[in-house]
């Protein structure tokens, strides 16, 4: 693990904070496929065309992660973003491995990221079934031969950047109202922390936005075990962080994969 993380005590629990700012302008091809109102990415739907009701994929949550003392919130995240994303593509709801994931991204090390260092290998290389690698797995040593062909078959097809700008909370209830999870980073946990975004709410004045956490069903953030909530005025540094809407591919190579069922 380096040095580049924080440790505090939140309810009760030590917790890590290892998320790292974003580097990359908004808009580098290398990092997303799209900006939200830019080029071919959608155009930002405007507040007062939000729906009253809100938007809300916690049923669709089957499972909260818990990371325990590993410093990889960015991969835990983007895993159960990713999850969610199969699902809202039509697929067969299917456990995904956050160790397959996090060993592409750090280089088989518990170690901090940004989410833009995510991006690359959720959508150029995917992250595999928990059946084939363990959840917690990031090391490699145990990965089946022929793994990089079981996870390309989940890899996103878009990647949507929310922007750096006074939009991004604007860009992220666009994401969920077209049916995208998000993946968002934000120090509004105590540091930087990476959560999926499942759903809003709107009461014409201020946006809150909520999800679920990688810090198991005990943790209370919200009116869902495990899930948390707050509103864009608390969460902080969104823009330095980043937030990723996540598009996966209507058709899958394999639906029936060697899949955990639920």
């Amino acid at each position: 693990m380096s040095d580049t993380f924080q440790a505090a005590m939140v309810a009760g629990h030590l917790r890590i904070f290892s998320l790292l700012p974003r580097t990359a302008r908004v808009g580098d091809p290398h990092i997303c496929s799209g900006v939200l109102g830019v080029g071919d990415a959608p155009v930002i739907i405007p507040r007062k065309n939000w729906p009253a009701e809100g938007v809300n994929f916690s049923d669709e949550v089957w499972r909260i992660r818990d990371q325990n003392g590993f410093s990889l919130c960015h991969s835990f995240g983007g895993a159960t973003v990713a999850e969610i994303a199969h699902e809202r593509a039509g697929h067969r709801k299917i456990l995904l491995s956050a160790g397959s994931l996090a060993g592409q991204v750090t280089g088989h090390q518990d170690d901090g990221a940004a989410i833009q260092d995510v991006l690359p290998v959720l959508r150029d290389k995917g992250l595999c079934p928990a059946s084939l690698i363990d959840e917690n797995d990031y090391k490699g040593r145990n990965w089946p031969k022929g793994w990089e062909a079981e996870a390309a078959k989940y890899r996103a097809e878009y990647v949507w950047d929310c922007g750096q700008g006074a939009k991004v909370f604007d860009s992220i209830v666009t994401c969920l109202l077209l049916g995208w999870p998000v993946l968002l980073g934000t120090s509004a946990f105590g540091g930087g922390h990476a959560v999926a975004v499942t759903g809003y709410q709107y009461d014409g004045t201020k946006v809150r936005l909520f999800g679920p956490n990688s810090w198991g069903e005990k943790y209370k953030g919200w009116d869902l075990p495990g899930f948390w909530s707050y509103t864009e005025s608390q969460l902080r540094d969104v823009s330095n962080y980043g937030a990723f809407g996540v598009q996966l591919p209507a058709s899958n190579p394999d639906d029936n994969p060697p899949a955990v069922e639920v």
